[in-house]
């Protein structure tokens, strides 16, 4: 992120139960994907989303994350509705561990 707003909020109300949220600021953008790949060895997570700013990095972020053999799912703005609502569904029952999307489309998402 470039000039990231720092928001504070009460601890109790940050999230849902069960749901664990990380943020890291890795001092160079050279270090982020190596951090991200750091996250997966250490920690044993189920399924996670991971928001990124353009559509370019979905496509990118993918790529790399299946080349580590990670199951991904990917949307973005460029697809067609049919697509994201498939892509959503398969998050959702499991059959995919990490959903990566836009910030744009990340509102109204519904995942327990």
């Amino acid at each position: 992120m470039n000039e990231p707003v720092r928001i504070l909020v009460n601890h109790n109300e940050l999230t849902l139960e069960g749901i664990k949220q990380f943020y890291m600021n890795p001092d160079k953008e050279d270090w982020k994907l190596e951090t991200l790949y750091n996250l997966y060895e250490t920690l044993a997570i189920t399924q996670s989303v991971i928001f990124v700013n353009t559509q370019r990095k979905v496509d990118w972020l993918t790529d790399k994350l299946r080349g580590q053999d990670h199951t991904v799912s990917a949307t973005h703005g460029d697809m067609d509705q049919n697509t994201r609502v498939i892509i959503m569904s398969e998050f959702r029952s499991g059959s995919s561990r990490v959903l990566i999307i836009t910030e744009l489309l990340a509102r109204g998402i519904d995942v327990q």
